[in-house]
């Protein structure tokens, strides 16, 4: 249990240097962070695998309704994700087996509540994630599952960091979009038309 502990810490310590970091271009872009268009950072054999996986389904064509574009998590992003998880959670699972075998008080196996948790919330999120492109506007899934409007022809920037799009608008507002999405090129080829157009001028026309 002390190397599951050990890695939870470690998880907790990363995760609070990118939110502490993250604002920082400098800091990004050594974490492999590039501008949208711009040439990627090299990746190492295992990063390149796990982009070829969960890429798996981008190129399917977004659910269109009318002009109403909706980009759902790539098959490949959700499996390796709930396989990965998975397997985390039997470790877990293995390790308080163990612990309670060996005579550990229930109470000091709690600790495996959260981790639950967060294995649900997790899987949860990335089958139910969805960004929507409607009538000159991108809606966001949030991490709250709440939806976030963002107008497209207000984006100033827009960045490719790990897995996600990060995108600034005029005005200071901030989105982080899943690339591994089905009909990826079709919002890809939306974020860099946005990035052409005058944050007031008339909405454009995007690709389908």
């Amino acid at each position: 249990m002390f190397d599951l502990k050990m890695l939870g810490l470690y998880l907790v310590l990363a995760v609070g240097i990118h939110i502490v970091f993250g604002r920082f271009l400098g800091f990004r872009r050594l974490m492999g962070a590039r501008e949208l268009g711009e040439k990627p950072a090299r990746q190492s054999f295992n990063q390149r695998n796990v982009d070829i996986v969960a890429s798996a389904g981008s190129t399917l064509p977004p659910a269109q309704t009318f002009d109403r574009l909706t980009f759902r998590t790539t098959w490949g992003f959700r499996l390796s994700g709930l396989f990965l998880s998975s397997c985390l959670m039997f470790m877990i699972g293995q390790s308080v087996v163990a612990d309670i075998t060996a005579g550990l008080p229930l109470s000091q196996t709690l600790w495996v509540l959260p981790a639950v948790a967060i294995y649900i919330y997790y899987n949860f999120y990335i089958f139910a994630y969805e960004v929507i492109i409607f009538d000159g506007e991108l809606i966001n899934t949030g991490l709250t599952f709440g939806r976030t409007r963002y107008e497209l022809r207000k984006l100033r920037y827009a960045e490719d960091s790990n897995g996600v799009y990060r995108l600034e608008f005029v005005g200071g507002q901030k989105a982080y979009v899943v690339k591994y999405v089905q009909g990826h090129e079709t919002l890809y080829n939306a974020l860099t038309t946005a990035l052409t157009q005058e944050p007031y001028s008339p909405c454009p026309s995007f690709p389908r």
